[in-house]
């Protein structure tokens, strides 16, 4: 069955630090199931030759999927075939269930990839922070204008952009979520009324859109890529010309181009692999 798939990949195991990720691809969930449930095993085995097991209590399953028929995932969940059983430490058989959304490195990841969830996160937590300015200066008394957009921009914008890289995708939901926030301390530091124009207020405080700061991040991001190895791993999934790219001087070059289906493909669209390594 595998050598008639094309579109299978063999279980891939990566360790970060105390991390680890299995990953299957195929075009069939069951598929997946089962590969991901003998890797499981194979990997617990390994595990006990060097002493050590795995938090079963924090392992989590997700399946990614942009096929209609799959139907939701709150459907996968409830189907026994598409959990991955194993063994607990009581010695008992238990079944590991997919979830909607799965926490890797700070980020949530859903099925779609659509990071609705993680957006909806970091824009809560930027504004509860936001609230918190409130109790340290207002119109009237409290810190400068000058220090509360110093702390905007060193307190409140890197939650906004924390993986920007990762999940803006140029979907005007995205930048809508964030703009709301900013829009609140922008009235802080400018100490104007609710009804003011935001983007006069953005030229007062001399803070761009949103749009602007996470395009600005995809840029640094893209620039960051001529810093790997060319056995890096995220090149590796760039093709043949970053691993195999020469060292060539003259700035920088970026190009402008639609936005790719891959986050990290618009990345390397942004620049080319023509460009100068950069040494660390």
């Amino acid at each position: 069955m595998r050598a008639h798939d094309p579109k299978f990949i063999a279980p891939t195991l990566v360790l970060y630090v105390d991390d680890g990720r299995i990953t299957v691809h195929s075009d069939d969930l069951t598929t997946n199931v089962a590969e991901l449930t003998h890797a499981f095993n194979v990997v617990r085995e390994w595990f006990g030759t060097a002493g050590l097991q795995p938090d079963l209590d924090k392992c989590e399953l997700m399946h990614h999927t942009w096929r209609r028929k799959d139907g939701p995932i709150d459907d996968l969940a409830s189907l026994d075939h598409l959990a991955v059983a194993y063994e607990n430490a009581q010695g008992e058989q238990a079944l590991l269930r997919p979830l909607p959304v799965v926490r890797w490195l700070g980020i949530l990841f859903d099925t779609r990839l659509k990071f609705r969830a993680h957006v909806e996160r970091q824009c809560a937590k930027a504004r509860k922070t936001a609230m918190g300015l409130r109790m340290l200066a207002n119109s009237v008394r409290g810190l400068s204008q000058d220090n509360v957009r110093r702390l905007y921009i060193s307190c409140i914008e890197p939650i906004l952009t924390y993986a920007s890289p990762v999940w803006w995708m140029q979907r005007q939901w995205q930048a809508d979520a964030t703009q709301k926030v900013q829009n609140i301390c922008l009235r802080l530091a400018c100490a104007v009324f609710v009804t003011s124009p935001v983007y006069a207020m953005g030229v007062e405080a001399a803070i761009p859109p949103m749009r602007h700061t996470l395009e600005k991040a995809d840029g640094l991001a893209a620039a960051r890529l001529h810093k790997l190895g060319a056995r890096s791993p995220v090149l590796q999934r760039l093709g043949q010309g970053w691993q195999q790219r020469k060292r060539l001087g003259g700035p920088p070059v970026t190009h402008k181009k639609a936005r790719s289906h891959s986050t990290l493909k618009y990345l390397g669209d942004l620049t080319t692999p023509e460009n100068e390594q950069i040494e660390p």
